[in-house]
């Protein structure tokens, strides 16, 4: 359906271009789309799945990533950070930092 079902983004939200996977950073993200799924229900509906986005940062230092804008309603809510003892959080401002040698994982 024209959806992409996983894009890899830099951290300023943006999608990685050829030189990005190149110039040897430590930061990457991944964006997995739920509009994407090729299942389908018993009636042959297309079944939806959450978005998920995983955040990666194999740097000593902190990293802000710009959380991606989608066209339908919802909030980003983080479900796991190796950095913090503590999930479930909504993630304000569109941006989230992640602690070197850390990663966290966020749903839509």
């Amino acid at each position: 359906a024209g959806v992409k079902d996983l894009t890899w983004l830099r951290p300023d939200g943006h999608e990685m271009t050829d030189g990005d996977w190149h110039a040897g950073g430590r930061v990457l993200g991944m964006l997995l789309s739920g509009e994407a799924a090729d299942e389908t229900d018993d009636r042959g509906r297309p079944v939806k799945g959450d978005t998920m986005l995983l955040l990666l940062n194999g740097g000593f230092d902190p990293v802000t990533y710009a959380v991606p804008t989608l066209a339908e309603p919802g909030t980003w809510v983080t479900l796991i950070d190796t950095a913090a003892d503590h999930t479930g959080d909504a993630v304000p401002g569109g941006e989230v930092t992640v602690p070197g040698f850390s990663l966290q994982l966020l749903r839509y």
